[in-house]
């Protein structure tokens, strides 16, 4: 049989430390500061935006656009021009994933205070990025040729704007740049 005579315990009467309660228990919480979250905004967003102008103008400098010919019964591309589609895609995935695998390590090494905020950052301004990218390739590729084609000769052929195919190229952006920022935050020595 267990003796229960004992129980509960005698509270402890030894000496108290008079470091207790510990000083942050006994201070008011200061004030939110929010400058340093709006110096991470503008320096990561910022920064994504200039990536994606960049990657913008190398995408439109390497990518062959496809081409539109002017058949009898309207205008369209050939077996050829869906690849150099794929070629189109194929070129934004590579320049936009390796910039975003870059821009999210840097920036999760760079911007260490609030890792979450720092993550939620990089991907608002890789959604940034990515329209940006999209938009400046389509700036300076080749305009629009179908008003031309409508009156041309049949057999004509004019290279077709430079354009992203497809929803999921878009996750170019976003993906590689949360696993950079996730290694950078796996790889945190403080």
């Amino acid at each position: 049989m267990t003796d229960y005579s004992g129980y509960p315990p005698p509270a402890y009467s030894g000496p108290v430390d008079p470091s207790w309660p510990p000083p942050y228990l006994d201070e008011e919480p200061d004030d939110y500061d929010p400058v340093p979250l709006m110096r991470d905004v503008v320096a990561i967003i910022g920064s994504l935006a200039v990536l994606g102008l960049v990657c913008g103008a190398i995408w439109a400098a390497v990518v062959e656009p496809s081409q539109l010919i002017r058949y009898e019964n309207g205008i369209d591309g050939d077996m050829i021009q869906f690849g150099r589609i794929f070629g189109m895609n194929g070129w934004y995935v590579v320049i936009a994933g390796v910039a975003a695998l870059i821009a999210g390590l840097t920036l999760g090494l760079w911007r260490r205070r609030d890792p979450l905020a720092t993550l939620l950052l990089v991907m608002a301004g890789c959604a940034f990025a990515a329209m940006l990218m999209v938009g400046l390739g389509h700036l300076l590729g080749p305009t629009d040729p179908r008003p031309f084609l409508q009156t041309a000769p049949v057999g004509t052929s004019a290279d077709a704007p430079i354009e992203v195919v497809g929803w999921a190229t878009y996750l170019a952006w976003p993906i590689p740049a949360l696993i950079g920022n996730l290694i950078a935050l796996v790889s945190r020595t403080d």
